[in-house]
């Protein structure tokens, strides 16, 4: 099951999503270097960063949050439509 988790810190707000596995699979721009990170690795960098970690959970709305990601980056998702 495809899980989304949000980050907060102070100057961003961004998404990560995860897969059954718990690794990162689509990631924000901005903390795009996450991908292919376990959740462990998210948990931790951002413990040390002082962000928040929140929606711990299975995802809703995913075909939209991916649809949203590929018309900023112009690529296809299967399932999107």
């Amino acid at each position: 099951m495809v899980e989304i988790v949000r980050i907060e810190a102070p100057h961003f707000v961004a998404a990560l999503m995860l897969n059954e596995l718990g690794s990162v699979v689509r990631a924000a721009p901005i903390v795009g270097y996450m991908a292919g990170w376990s959740r462990n690795m998210v948990e931790a960098y951002c413990q040390k960063r002082r962000w928040r970690l929140t929606g711990h959970g299975p995802a809703t709305g995913t075909v939209h949050i991916a649809r949203a990601a590929d018309e900023q980056t112009g690529e296809v998702t299967a399932g999107a439509e």
